[in-house]
């Protein structure tokens, strides 16, 4: 066998073993973004409000993702894009940044709707967002003020805000996070603050085939990863009642206490729906960057084989 043969050879064989330590890891890369592809599929629309120009009113508005239209937002109450940058980090991930969504002025039972792929199956349905309160003086602090806040509603057939709707309520009068079904509510525990930017999750569950209606709500007031089956008051509250007939979308009802004059303001930020807790909860690494991770460790492997 000559020199150049037996070169030849040697390199073959290196790039064989290369490859096989290459398909190893694109294995184990997409073993991995298969999670990260089943926790994403499961978040079915997003809107971080950071296509959109500060001070532009949000009706209208169609930024986002997994939506079936743009904002339909009411005249009576101040629905615009905010400069206003709400962030919020759990376990080394940052949601929020960049714009946000004001809510001030007068208070309306339908401030914003946005509307989603009707779903009247009965599966679950969690959202997540960031939410910010602010006292007129712009540096107020304390606690928030009674029946000052706003409500994410699973939104109904009615096509609009309903008081019996599933929805997490947030402030509407105890000053805290509350989980609302069939026309009451149960709180969890914690005292809002204000200039205080708080993680909210909200989970609509318990479908009555019986009666075609989603009968539980669950609140989570900035939960850990691990909190979904958490019973811990200043976490999570759950109430249970007759609520929305169908899952279409939200419904944002927004309340302002008259005493401050509209100057009272709520901020929320990167809204995510999707039928999971993780898909809500706990950011997935994206698929692409894993498995470029994979074809540089297969290239190294490829390298330190050659020589």
């Amino acid at each position: 066998m000559d020199t150049v043969t037996s070169e030849r050879d040697s390199l073959l064989i290196s790039i064989c073993f290369g490859m096989k330590y290459l398909f190893r890891a694109l294995a184990a890369s997409l073993l991995l973004s298969g999670f990260s592809l089943s926790a994403n599929a499961s978040l079915l629309a997003i809107d971080n409000f950071n296509n959109y120009t500060a001070g532009d009113n949000i009706d209208t508005l169609n930024g986002g993702t997994g939506w079936t239209g743009g904002w339909n937002a009411s005249t009576a109450t101040t629905t615009q894009v905010s400069s206003e940058s709400l962030t919020y980090t759990l376990d080394g991930f940052t949601y929020g940044g960049g714009n946000s969504f004001l809510l001030t002025g007068a208070g309306n039972n339908n401030a914003a709707i946005r509307t989603m792929t009707t779903d009247t199956s009965g599966q679950d349905y969690y959202t997540s967002f960031l939410v910010k309160y602010e006292g007129p003086s712009g540096t107020e602090t304390g606690q928030v003020d009674v029946q000052h806040g706003f409500t994410i509603a699973a939104l109904d057939s009615s096509g609009a805000y309903a008081s019996s709707d599933n929805m997490v309520f947030a402030n509407g009068g105890g000053r805290r996070i509350e989980a609302r079904s069939g026309g009451s509510n149960t709180d969890v525990s914690t005292i809002l603050q204000l200039q205080t930017t708080y993680l909210v999750v909200a989970k609509f569950s318990g479908w009555d085939d019986i009666n075609g209606n989603y009968t539980t709500t669950q609140a989570w007031l900035n939960p850990a990863k691990t909190d979904e089956f958490s019973t811990d008051p200043t976490i999570t509250a759950s109430h249970t009642g007759p609520g929305s007939d169908q899952f279409s979308g939200i419904a944002m009802r927004f309340l302002n206490n008259t005493n401050f004059g509209g100057d009272y303001k709520v901020y929320m930020d990167d809204l995510r729906i999707g039928t999971t807790w993780d898909s809500v909860v706990i950011p997935e690494p994206g698929t692409y960057s894993l498995i470029a991770a994979s074809i540089a460790l297969g290239a190294v492997m490829l390298a330190r084989r050659r020589r």
